[in-house]
């Protein structure tokens, strides 16, 4: 997994489409830095190069990087995608969220799937990065998507994460727990973000098409 991050992020100076694509959502070079943004290029480019350093297949579709094809390939399961990293509690990266700028794709979002290190329903994206800052405000803010997270910490708010789209497991406010229990809910203006918001206890409830709109977020 180190090897693929690595990988990512040096792709992602690189590729003309990928830095196209995070000034279009004005996401800066020091919140790339920061979260770890990275790029997935052509097809098995990420498996050429883990071979290259000596990573066997299998352990490369162990961490979730590739699978195994019908006719027995290895093929890489992120290519031409903005790479999230989601990261244990002492930075380590686990698992991804990538986004598809192609429009091409079938899915906008792919996730890594079930591992042995990396449970996506149990995760929050941006934890490790916003763990001090939550510690120090007392408060976490949960919103559904990972730009979502980048516009706030660049608007200021640090202390911010996300879910798993509008789900909040018992394993995720575990995670939470260590920092603060006063978890304020963010979500989309739409019909399902409002739904899951109002079925919050003991939470304030804000709409996240309000607040990300005083941050310049673009749709």
């Amino acid at each position: 997994m180190n090897a693929a991050q690595e990988h990512f992020v040096g792709n992602i100076s690189s590729c003309e489409e990928a830095r196209e694509y995070l000034e279009k959502r004005q996401i800066s070079d020091e919140t790339v830095k920061k979260y770890g943004l990275g790029y997935s290029r052509e097809f098995n480019d990420l498996t050429k190069a883990l071979r290259e350093k000596g990573y066997k297949d299998e352990y490369i579709v162990k961490a979730g990087l590739a699978y195994w094809s019908e006719v027995g390939k290895v093929k890489d399961f992120f290519y031409k995608r903005i790479m999230f990293p989601f990261r244990d509690n002492v930075g380590r990266v686990i698992g991804y969220s990538a986004r598809d700028i192609t429009n091409n794709q079938m899915s906008k979002y792919k996730n890594t799937g079930e591992t042995e290190f990396y449970h996506k329903g149990n995760e929050l994206y941006g934890l490790y990065e916003a763990r001090t800052e939550i510690g120090k405000q007392g408060k976490v803010y949960i919103v559904e998507g990972q730009v979502d997270v980048l516009a706030l910490s660049q608007c200021g708010v640090c202390n911010v994460v996300a879910g798993s789209g509008t789900a909040f497991t018992k394993e995720a406010r575990s995670k939470l727990a260590r920092w603060t229990k006063d978890v304020v809910f963010i979500y989309d203006g739409d019909k399902a973000g409002v739904g899951a918001a109002m079925k919050r206890k003991r939470a304030s409830i804000l709409l996240l098409l309000l607040l990300l709109t005083a941050c310049g977020k673009q749709e």
